[in-house]
């Protein structure tokens, strides 16, 4: 089989253009990716003879895999212009202004007693939400959107202690650790009142 050698590279001088920092695809690419990712998150999905599902994000910290369900996700935003707020606890990392809004942004790294990481363009912000309650939660990376058999949900391990044992839904057989978003965003300790 004869290879068209000219037309390979020319492939891989786009797909390594694509890869540079800065990069933007055109606009008109942009819309049909969201598009797509649009039609696949708002798809509804089917029963299966396993019970039911949830649709989670999953995402990393500290090298474990966390998930939270993608109904309490209103955006994941890259990591920019964090501005430190003083007189707030340790786990407050600051507060971000996405889109006209100042958001404050919580380190669950901190928050769980995780090793720290430091920061990286990896780095992105989950927007979560549950009625008035909005804040920005720090993850090292995000991995995607996946279902998990809420029959395979193990209570948390017993090596988890307060916040962490009290904010988890359950395990996966894989280790995957599902956040209980509802507890978490109900919990007033986590909210930043003026009067300090």
């Amino acid at each position: 089989m004869k290879r068209d050698w000219e037309s390979l590279r020319h492939r891989l001088d786009e797909i390594r253009k694509r890869l540079e920092p800065g990069h933007r695809p055109p606009p008109a690419e942009v819309e049909r990716i969201l598009r797509e990712r649009a039609r696949v998150l708002s798809r509804t999905p089917e029963p299966e003879e396993d019970g039911e599902r949830l649709l989670v994000l999953e995402f990393l910290l500290a090298h474990e895999h966390y998930a939270s369900e993608v109904r309490y996700i209103r955006e994941v935003y890259p990591m920019r212009s964090l501005c430190p707020v003083p007189c707030t606890p340790p786990f407050i990392l600051g507060v971000v202004n996405i889109r006209g809004q100042i958001l404050s942004v919580v380190d669950i790294k901190r928050l769980f007693d995780l090793p720290e990481k430091g920061i990286t363009n990896l780095n992105r912000i989950l927007v979560v939400q549950s009625g008035a309650t909005l804040f920005g939660l720090l993850a090292d990376e995000v991995a995607g959107i996946r279902e998990v058999p809420v029959r395979d949900l193990e209570p948390s391990l017993t090596t988890f202690s307060g916040l962490r044992k009290q904010y988890i839904r359950g395990i996966t057989d894989e280790r995957l650790i599902v956040i209980d978003m509802a507890t978490m965003l109900s919990d007033r300790r986590l909210v930043i009142h003026e009067e300090v």
